[in-house]
């Protein structure tokens, strides 16, 4: 009898954790964002797969970061199942436009903390930069030259860029005659997420608490 009420106790938290888990699961509706694409172009940030640039300013340390100007891309959803894995996914309209070659450039200059700094540049005398100035426009290096490029893959690992949101988004004539449509689907979404939001939760806990009731009426007649 001690046995059995064991494996039932057994039973139950494994089951209970495995509900507990997967409850953690939402996705967001976001069609408003479609509507809102229309005549939009933002700005992608480019990564550091080959060569990073660094610079130097009243003694602070300065990553360079690209970014080159795409069409906004509408979103559909996104979701997240909690789990040893979680990640948010996105699902968009259309596929983003890749740089090219010869595509013009804006670029950003973010201050750099001791600890990357040290990793990267390891002689290099770290400085923290002034209040307000952890990110600064080309302005502010016109002219100037590189105190290191850095090509090494290793500790180009070690380096991340920043977002495309640092810089505004472009908005034609056109999408701002949409904003009353976007505001509208906006409102829509809502009620949108909260039902495929509970409709996923329940698609995925019920069955698994069926599971562990019929499991635990089997290990209880054993």
């Amino acid at each position: 009898m001690k046995t059995i009420f064991h494996k039932i106790l057994a039973t139950t938290a494994l089951c209970l954790a495995a509900v507990g888990l997967s409850s953690c699961l939402w996705t967001r509706v976001s069609t408003h964002t479609i509507a809102d694409s229309v005549g939009k172009e933002e700005y992608v940030a480019l990564d550091f797969r080959q060569k990073a640039e660094i610079y130097r300013r009243n003694g602070v340390y300065y990553l360079k970061h690209s970014f080159y100007k795409a069409p906004a891309r509408g979103e559909l959803y996104s979701h997240l199942i909690l789990a040893k894995d979680a990640h948010v996914e996105h699902v968009y309209v259309s596929d983003r436009i890749e740089y090219q070659e010869g595509m013009p450039k804006v670029y950003l200059y973010s201050a750099m903390s001791q600890q990357t700094l040290e990793k990267i540049l390891p002689a290099a005398r770290y400085k923290e930069h002034a209040k307000g100035e952890w990110i600064l426009p080309q302005s502010y290096f016109d002219g100037a030259t590189p105190a290191a490029v850095i090509i090494d893959r290793k500790k180009l690992c070690y380096l991340y860029g920043l977002d495309g949101s640092y810089l505004p988004s472009e908005r034609s004539a056109a999408n701002y005659a949409m904003m009353p449509v976007t505001g509208a689907l906006y409102i829509a979404d809502i009620p949108m997420t909260i039902g495929v939001t509970a409709a996923g939760w329940v698609g995925v806990n019920v069955p698994l608490a069926i599971y562990a009731l019929f499991d635990i009426a089997v290990e209880s007649i054993k």
